[in-house]
Parts: C-alpha cells; sequence; structure tokens
C-alpha cells in the first residue's frame, strides 16, 4: 500500500547550461500522507494528515533524483489515520497547486510549465 500518488508530472524543458546524468527533468506534484511530529531540518512540527508537495527531479532508467528540500508542501486535510480511499479520492485546491508549485519553481530558478497553468486554470500566456 502507497501512502502517496502523483498528480502531474511535466517535463522541464533542459537548460542548454545544465548537464543531466539521469536524463529528463520533471515538475511533480504529488499528494501524501505524513505521520507528522517534529521536523529535525526545520525545528518545527508537522500536523498528522494528507500533503501536496511540488518540486523538480530527474528521472531516467529507473531512477529519480532530486535535491533536498527543493520541493514546497502544503497541509489539505489533518487526519488522525491513513485512509487509501482518502487518498484517491481527495481534491487539492487550484490555489494551493499554484503556491507550491510557484515557490518551488522560484527555488529550482525555472519558469512555471504552461502544462502545469492548464491543470490549475491559470491563463496560460
Amino acid at each position: 500500500m502507497t501512502k502517496k500518488r502523483e498528480l502531474f508530472v511535466v517535463e522541464i524543458p533542459n537548460d542548454e547550461n545544465k548537464q543531466l546524468k539521469n536524463g529528463k527533468r520533471y515538475l511533480v506534484g504529488e499528494v501524501y500522507y505524513s505521520l507528522g511530529g517534529m521536523n529535525m531540518f526545520s525545528g518545527g512540527t508537522h500536523l498528522r494528515g494528507y500533503y501536496f508537495s511540488a518540486g523538480p527531479e530527474e528521472r531516467g532508467d529507473g531512477t529519480r533524483a532530486f535535491t533536498m528540500l527543493s520541493a514546497t508542501a502544503a497541509l489539505i486535510k489533518e487526519a488522525s489515520r491513513f485512509n487509501s480511499t482518502t487518498l484517491e479520492t481527495l481534491n487539492v485546491p487550484a490555489e494551493t497547486v499554484r503556491r507550491c508549485v510557484a515557490r518551488s519553481c522560484e527555488k529550482a530558478r525555472i519558469a512555471v510549465p504552461s502544462a502545469v497553468k492548464a491543470w490549475t486554470g491559470e491563463a496560460v500566456s
């Protein structure tokens, strides 16, 4: 039983100056369940529940590579226990997706892909 599901995987155009080791670079948005508790990196605590996360990663030949702390996450729904049906049917507000994607793209110094803008209902220019 997996405790996460991918909402979207969008290819990021390769920057001419960046050499990729594993394959292609993607922006990945996923919903996952977290047990919560103390976060040793930030010193804060996280609530138990379902989160949305968006961040860049490289994929190729069965491997996934990402930079630690490059993704941005937001709590969608507090929950005391994991439920696979809830994970599969949980709707992520478009504003939460926009905010997390924008922050992750800003950290990675990439433009927000138009496919993600269209997915969230944002005007694509």
